[in-house]
């Protein structure tokens, strides 16, 4: 299914709940598990600047996908959600399913970003800019259905390592600072890596603040 960059809605996906807390989370295959973890392995550089981590190994990322964010649950023991328990317009996290495939559902939520990182332009008399044709219809470079999805893909997997990293500053040697301090060193650093546009990392500081229920800054953006 093709979604147009600038309006999307919900599509159907495998859903399934932890019988324990009830949270609901997205099944995905181990490939795409396992590409989520190649991305996050560079996201303690990021985090190492403000605070002392350990790297872990891949498999012990992995081990993350097989259970409850919330709860610890095993995956294992996961049920299949009824429709009216899927959160409408909202990230759920993921966990490994192993009667998945490769994703080719293209949705992102719709307050991600959609505006293109560099504008192409060609010389000449007249303004020419650059366009990307997919599938019959034609979209700023990077902007594709395909890589924006992409993009939010990779969001994610910083997103789902800020949480933690958030929590064990919050409980180490910044105990003491404000969240929305602790978000905001973040997303300094985020933005000094140039991983990710500035519109970019202010939807992944605010996602992670969301799953924590930590305030966030109000910063102008342009989603």
């Amino acid at each position: 299914m093709i979604i147009d960059p600038t309006c999307t809605s919900p599509t159907p996906s495998r859903h399934f709940k932890c019988p324990r807390c009830g949270w609901v989370r997205i099944g995905i295959s181990l490939e795409d598990a396992q590409e989520q973890v190649r991305q996050a392995q560079a996201f303690y550089v990021v985090v190492s600047k403000i605070n002392h981590v350990t790297m872990r190994g891949s498999e012990a990322y992995l081990q993350s996908y097989k259970k409850c964010f919330k709860c610890g649950a095993p995956s294992a023991d996961f049920v299949p959600a009824l429709p009216g328990e899927v959160p409408i317009e909202s990230t759920q996290q993921t966990v490994i399913d192993d009667d998945a495939k490769m994703s080719d559902d293209y949705s992102i939520p719709d307050g991600f970003p959609r505006r293109p990182r560099h504008l192409g332009a060609v010389p000449g008399a007249q303004d020419k800019f650059l366009a990307v044709e997919y599938q019959g219809r034609y979209y700023p470079p990077g902007c594709t259905p395909p890589e924006l999805h992409e993009r939010w893909r990779y969001c994610m997997s910083l997103v789902e390592q800020f949480v933690p990293a958030c929590i064990e500053t919050k409980k180490g040697k910044r105990k003491h600072m404000p969240e929305v301090e602790i978000l905001d060193q973040y997303l300094v650093r985020l933005i000094e890596t140039n991983w990710v546009s500035d519109d970019e990392a202010r939807w992944v500081i605010r996602e992670a603040a969301r799953l924590l229920d930590w305030p966030a800054r109000e910063t102008e953006h342009g989603d």
